[in-house]
């Protein structure tokens, strides 16, 4: 075995059978990541909050009157 590689040879019948698997590239660090993973847009890099994340606040509490209204139309 040499650096990042495995060689395994397995015989079987008279035949050989050989692998090499190789580390693939890129990083163990998440600095370094490329095409990190995003929110709204935002890159998911140290602590975000909700506002950060553009996601929704708080929400607001509305009567069953103004829901029929809104769905139904009206007054």
């Amino acid at each position: 075995m040499t650096d990042n590689v495995l060689d395994v040879t397995l015989e079987e019948g008279g035949g050989t059978l050989s692998v090499s698997l190789e580390e693939g590239g890129g990083t163990k660090d998440y600095r370094y990541l490329a095409n990190k993973p995003m929110i709204n847009s935002v890159e998911l890099i140290g602590d975000k909050t909700a506002e950060d994340l553009m996601l929704q606040g708080t929400m607001e509490a509305i009567a069953e009157h103004d829901i029929d209204i809104l769905m139904y139309g009206g007054n």
